[in-house]
């Protein structure tokens, strides 16, 4: 443990970093903590074994560099996390002129896993289930792919490719407008003249 600089800001890089895993529910965007370790391990001279020599060699290293041991973001990511953007992913979630925070944890099987709206005790009956459904912009390819899925074979084979269809149904439908099952269903009616029935 260490309280120079370098270390804190690459710490904070993790947790951002992390972060976007979570929003994207993809555990393949932080380089593992070898990679981490090699990083360190090549710039640190074998000859440094304790905190004590490591802070004075550090002192006089980054006099002559300023970043020295300072990680960036491309050295942290196995790859670009396009797309994981504050517009798919907001921080908060604006209902009825309130501002809510949401919280990304990405755990399947978890009940922490998904997304988490945080909703003032005052506001309970101000967030309504049609909004909530469509979740944020980021996830609701996934979701709709996932209910598709749950049709029976005989519905769903109209909407194949499903990942195809859950993907044109976002670029069709203005986001957050009506009941998600309802503008779904309609959506698939007017697409593939496939009738569905609402349980």
């Amino acid at each position: 443990d260490t309280r120079l600089p370098f270390f804190a800001h690459n710490q904070r890089l993790v947790r951002e970093i992390e972060n976007l895993e979570h929003k994207s529910r993809r555990q393949d965007v932080l380089v593992d903590d070898a990679l981490i370790f090699a990083f360190y391990d090549r710039a640190i001279p074998a000859d440094i074994h304790n905190q004590v020599a490591f802070e004075k060699w550090y002192q006089a290293e980054s006099a002559k560099d300023r970043k020295l041991l300072y990680l960036n973001r491309d050295e942290l990511m196995r790859h670009e996390a396009a797309g994981i953007t504050t517009d798919l992913f907001p921080k908060i979630l604006p209902i009825a002129g309130i501002d809510m925070a949401l919280t990304y944890h990405f755990e399947p099987g978890s009940h922490r896993d998904g997304v988490t709206l945080t909703v003032p005790l005052y506001a309970l009956n101000q967030v309504r289930p049609e909004r909530t459904e469509w979740l944020v912009p980021g996830m609701i390819k996934e979701k709709v792919h996932l209910l598709l899925k749950s049709l029976p074979q005989k519905l769903r084979r109209h909407c194949v490719p499903l990942p195809d269809y859950a993907a044109g149904f976002v670029d069709r439908q203005p986001f957050g407008e009506g009941d998600l099952l309802d503008v779904l269903i309609a959506d698939v009616r007017e697409q593939t003249g496939t009738m569905i029935k609402r349980v």
